[in-house]
């Protein structure tokens, strides 16, 4: 490993260069106040303040995210930028990988784009779908632990070395206790072991063994610190009414396209026919400019051409975010085809298409949470970077075939050239997100950025309560928005995170509105949060009328904030006061 660092140094302090600036330039963008980031950064702060995963707090999630950044926290000052810092971390360590990934199929230059392809359209994002403050780490763990999975067991193959997955193993442990979509990267791990592994049962036992060192971790923390089967067993009977909800079955049928869909499909046909179309005339340009003798019209024509091809992808009408949308239907063609050469052997049974089958493959397994619809700035985000080294190895060998009478470097160049396009493409798009006129809510926790409307009903919000209430106050935020407890330090005595139209299928209404008369607040807040993506728009208007009746019965209004975006704040009764009136 320490060899291969040194043999890419060049490479890898450029990405590393590049990675560190654009951190810099984006500082506090990423994530979202109140939607699911909240809950990422308020968890990890109460298991550190004493309570227990599963136990004290509803988890959809595995634990060692969670416990892992409760570690940090607790060591480290209980700040946005410890998130920051560690999900900055996670994100260069997946690109280093994908970049080193690339390198095993394709040069320096072309594994290099590709690893800034990732890093502006899928790393740096500045919505919620991101490495540094995502709706979930516990998807950025498992990513990142896939993508180095890939690369030890490319060595795996290379080397016959048993210690790549024996690493594999760890790693996959790591996975199973982060995000069950990412457990099938299993399915290559034994291909491979099947194929290659002599001593099979000695390998097994020991493979079970190191997969084993994570969740045996995890668990054994949880225990000691205080969790019971029978907590486990009560958040997994959540967890499947949750999984049973009409509102998540709206969210995946209407807002999230998990199954096959006609007309998505027609859609990103179009988008996909239109890809191709404008590329082949790309690539057709680009050969054509690269042929010529005199370096002077090589240049100026390659730089024409990458303009004219930038202009096309920005203007085409098609959102840059969804052009890669049949990526996983492409791949899954494409490794069909190989698998069935290789069977007839038509393909040389070599280590080399040995190991292009595993990354085909390992994309394919990867993706399933976004197989029928692959979309940047969205669940696709975690499983584009396979998936595009993939079609740009079948690219490369598209182009490298006889009757283009292509050279390697040409070919090269042009591919090289048609990444950079795109990553100029997402370099703008990033641009415009961090220009955009946004406000920053400022806090002693931290400093993040939101649309100008909302930080600034936000912001005064949260200033007035910081006024308002004394330090052992107790908030709850309707119906999502954990984020600002974390920023106020006021108490969440609740089991749930949100109280979004999935939580009220959940626990059911009644349960909710016993639980707030038994914990009984000192404050809640409402805030202006569309949840249509669920089916229904707005708390106390489409759902949770019972529980809004309740509040405006035993709490009195204390103020509203914003304009168009709208806070509202309301303090519980005088109990005494009430009976005496």
């Amino acid at each position: 490993m320490k060899n291969v660092l040194i043999k890419e140094k060049i490479p890898l302090l450029i990405i590393l260069f590049l990675y560190v600036i654009s951190y810099i330039v984006s500082y506090a963008h990423w994530g979202d106040v109140i939607i699911d980031c909240g809950r990422e950064v308020y968890v990890p702060y109460a298991i550190s303040q004493g309570k227990v995963l599963y136990k004290d707090i509803f988890c959809i999630y595995g634990p060692f995210p969670y416990l892992f950044n409760a570690f940090f926290i607790k060591i480290f000052p209980f700040k946005l930028n410890t998130y920051y810092t560690i999900g900055a971390i996670f994100g260069l360590s997946y690109i280093f990988g994908v970049y080193l990934c690339a390198r095993n199929f394709l040069s320096k230059f072309v594994s290099s784009a590709i690893s800034l392809l990732v890093m502006y359209a899928v790393v740096l994002d500045i919505f919620i779908f991101n490495y540094i403050l995502p709706y979930s780490y516990a998807i950025v763990f498992a990513s990142v632990f896939s993508i180095w999975i890939l690369y030890f067991l490319i060595n795996y193959v290379k080397t016959k070395n048993t210690n790549y997955l024996y690493y594999s193993a760890i790693l996959w442990g790591g996975i199973c206790t982060s995000k069950i979509e990412f457990i099938p990267v299993i399915i290559p791990i034994a291909v491979l072991y099947l194929l290659i592994e002599k001593d099979k049962t000695n390998v097994f036992f020991k493979f079970v063994g190191y997969s084993l060192i994570i969740p045996f971790i995890s668990y054994l923390v949880l225990f000691c610190q205080g969790l019971t089967v029978s907590d486990l067993i009560k958040n997994s009977k959540y967890l499947g009414e949750m999984l049973e909800a009409s509102s998540l079955k709206y969210f995946y049928g209407n807002f999230c396209v998990s199954g096959f869909n006609f007309k998505v499909f027609i859609s990103n046909l179009k988008n996909t026919i239109s890809l191709i179309f404008t590329g082949a005339i790309f690539f057709v340009l680009m050969f054509f400019a690269l042929k010529r003798k005199k370096r002077v019209i090589k240049y100026a024509l390659i730089a024409l051409i990458s303009i004219f091809y930038f202009g096309i992808l920005m203007f085409q009408g098609i959102h840059p975010q969804i052009i890669f949308s049949m990526l996983p239907y492409v791949c899954t063609v494409i490794f069909l085809i190989k698998l069935l050469r290789f069977i007839r052997g038509k393909e040389y049974k070599n280590t080399e298409s040995i190991i292009t089958l595993t990354l085909y493959l390992f994309a394919i397994v990867t993706s399933l949470k976004s197989y029928h619809s692959l979309q940047l700035g969205f669940y696709g985000t975690y499983s584009f970077a396979p998936l595009l080294i993939c079609i740009i190895l079948f690219l490369n060998e598209l182009l490298e075939l006889e009757f283009l009478y292509s050279t390697k470097k040409q070919c090269e160049c042009a591919i090289f050239t048609f990444l950079m396009v795109l990553v100029l493409v997402f370099i703008n798009i990033f641009a415009l997100q961090i220009t955009k006129e946004d406000s920053y809510i400022r806090t002693k926790l931290g400093t993040i950025k939101m649309e100008k409307q909302n930080a600034l009903a936000l912001g005064e919000a949260i200033s007035y309560l910081s006024n308002h209430s004394a330090k052992d106050d107790s908030l709850l935020v309707l119906p999502e928005g954990i984020m600002i407890n974390y920023l106020t330090q006021k108490k969440w005595d609740f089991y749930q995170t949100s109280f979004i139209p999935l939580d009220f299928d959940t626990f059911g209404e009644d349960n909710i509105i016993k639980d707030v008369t038994n914990k009984r607040p000192d404050f809640i807040m409402f805030i202006k949060r569309d949840t249509s993506e669920y089916g229904k728009e707005y708390i106390c208007k489409d759902y949770g009328i019972k529980t809004c009746k309740y509040i405006a019965k035993n709490y009195s209004f204390e103020g509203a904030f914003g304009e168009k975006f709208r806070v509202f704040l309301f303090k519980q009764k005088d109990i005494k006061q009430d009976e005496e009136k």
